[in-house]
C-alpha cells in the first residue's frame, strides 16, 4: 500500500490537494499498522501516568533481550515496575519487599521471571550457585489466606543484577488465578546479617511476564507490480517516528522503518525469459510472461517497548517489519 500511495505521489497528473489527502491517508495506515504489530484496539491513554526514568527503560532492556521471533505470532511480554517505597531509599537491605500492581491472568503467562539488584560483595556468584540460597514468599493481597513459598532458580546473573524464575512458585496452587496486587519478600537465608541487595529508587525491580502469543500476525505477501518512472528494483527507506503520529506511549525505539520495494523488473536471465514465453501457453497463466515484480527479499524484526493504560511496560517482538533489500521475482 505504500508503495501505491508513492507512486500516486510521484504521478505528475496528481495534485497538490490530492497529495495531501494522499499524506493524511498514509499515516492513518501507518497508525493503524502500529496497533495492529502491538495487538491493540486503540492507543493507550498514558497522559495521567508518571513518566519512567531513562535508567529503568535502560535497564528493561537490557534484561529482555531479544529472542528468536516466531514468524507466525508476536511475542509479548508485560513488564511490571515494584511500587515506590521507603525501604527502596536505602542504600541496600538483608531483605527484599516488593510490592506490584498487574492485573494477568496467570493461565496466559507462559513464565515469570523476577529481575532484582544484587550487592556483588555478598551475593556472589559463587554464592548463587548454591540451589538453596534464597527463599521468595508470594503474597496475594487480595486473598491474604494465599501465601506461595519457594526456591527460586537463578537463571542470570549479571555484574549488579539477578534474574530469578518465580514461574513454579507462582503457579504452585494452579493457573486458573488473576495476578493482582502481590508482594513479593525475597531472603538470603545464608548471608546472616549482611545486606545482599542493593536499592534504587531509578533502578526498581521489576517482574517480566513471558505471555502467550494472542494475535496472529499475517504472512507476507509480495506486493503486485506497480508502474514506476524510476528505472531499477530499489528499497524505498520510510521512517516513522512514533511521537509524530501522537503515540507517545510508545517507549522504545523513538522511530522505526517501514521500507518498501518499488521500480521495474526484467527477466534476469535469457533462460527465465524462454521459460516465461514457454508458460504464456499455460491456461493458469494470466500475466505478461516478461514482467517480475520487484518485491522485499530480507525482513527485519522489530522490538517495540511500550506503556500500558494501567501503568505496565509492554515488550512485543515483532517479526518481519523492516525491508532490507529486494529483489524481483
Amino acid at each position: 500500500m505504500l508503495r501505491q500511495i508513492d507512486e500516486e505521489e510521484n504521478d505528475p497528473n496528481t495534485s497538490q490537494a490530492d497529495k495531501d489527502k494522499l499524506d493524511e491517508f498514509r499515516t492513518t495506515l501507518v497508525k493503524q499498522e502500529i496497533l495492529k504489530m502491538l495487538g491493540l484496539e486503540s492507543a493507550p491513554n498514558v497522559s495521567n501516568s508518571p513518566q519512567v526514568p531513562k535508567q529503568m527503560v535502560d535497564s528493561v532492556l537490557r534484561q529482555t533481550d531479544r529472542k528468536a521471533v516466531n514468524q507466525a505470532s508476536a511475542s509479548r511480554e508485560v513488564i511490571v515496575m515494584a511500587e515506590q517505597d521507603p525501604s527502596l531509599e536505602l542504600e541496600t537491605s538483608r531483605k527484599l519487599f516488593l510490592q506490584f500492581h498487574t492485573n494477568l491472568l496467570l493461565s496466559s503467562v507462559l513464565s515469570a521471571t523476577l529481575v532484582v539488584r544484587r550487592n556483588p560483595q555478598v551475593l556472589t556468584k559463587k554464592r548463587l550457585k548454591k540451589h538453596r540460597l534464597l527463599v521468595v514468599r508470594i503474597v496475594d493481597l487480595a486473598h491474604q489466606t494465599s501465601h506461595l513459598v519457594g526456591r527460586p532458580k537463578v537463571i542470570e546473573t549479571g555484574r549488579n543484577w539477578i534474574k530469578l524464575d518465580i514461574s513454579p512458585i507462582l503457579k504452585s496452587h494452579g493457573s486458573d488465578k488473576l495476578i493482582q496486587n502481590i508482594t513479593v519478600e525475597i531472603t538470603c537465608e545464608e548471608c546472616g546479617s549482611e545486606n545482599a541487595f542493593l536499592n534504587s529508587k531509578k533502578r526498581r525491580p521489576f517482574l517480566i511476564f513471558n505471555m502467550k502469543p494472542v494475535n496472529k500476525l499475517r504472512k507476507r505477501r509480495s506486493a503486485s507490480c506497480g508502474n514506476s518512472n524510476k528505472p531499477g528494483c530499489c528499497l524505498e527507506q520510510y521512517s516513522v517516528t512514533f511521537r509524530d503520529m501522537g503515540y507517545s506511549f510508545v517507549l522504545q525505539p523513538q522511530k522505526f522503518f517501514l521500507n518498501f520495494c518499488k521500480g521495474p523488473c526484467q527477466s534476469r536471465s535469457s533462460r527465465q525469459l524462454f521459460l516465461n514465453r514457454i508458460n504464456i501457453f499455460t491456461p493458469r497463466q494470466k500475466t505478461n510472461p516478461n514482467d517480475n515484480c520487484c518485491v522485499v527479499r530480507t525482513l527485519m524484526p522489530l522490538s517495540i517497548l511500550y506503556r500500558d493504560k494501567g501503568g505496565n511496560i509492554i515488550k512485543v517482538d515483532v517479526p518481519n517489519v523492516t525491508a532490507l533489500d529486494c529483489e524481483c521475482a
